[in-house]
């Protein structure tokens, strides 16, 4: 698996290791979003419940990451602080490229939408 990286804000390598977080980070949001959209697809859901969908699943991924992140995540014996990862956590983890996150969904809703009705 890959590990997030966490150097001091003194060290040169502080925002190689946030822009490589970041990278980490939005795999794990195209993933989820393909597998929500074929979720989505295969439901054969329509319109506003498939936004729905989507909103809903957002939130909870991004709720698990950040809980599997301050969970299991350690330095130490102490829990990690999301700031020593990301710049901004909560931005990044809920709302960053949300409109790229969208597109991966509908692009999988409607490929396995369109794959089960036919």
């Amino acid at each position: 698996p890959i590990q997030c990286t966490m150097p001091t804000p003194e060290d040169s390598e502080y925002l190689t290791s946030q822009i490589h977080n970041h990278k980490i980070l939005q795999y794990y949001k195209d993933v989820s979003d393909m597998v929500l959209g074929s979720a989505c697809g295969i439901l054969q859901l329509e319109g506003l419940y498939g936004l729905i969908f989507f909103v809903v699943g957002t939130i909870l991924t991004g709720s698990l990451y950040q809980f599997a992140m301050t969970t299991f995540g350690r330095k130490g014996n102490e829990k990690i602080r999301l700031d020593d990862y990301y710049q901004h956590p909560i931005k990044e983890i809920y709302l960053g490229e949300l409109g790229r996150q969208f597109a991966t969904f509908v692009m999988m809703w409607c490929l396995l939408g369109a794959i089960v009705s036919y």
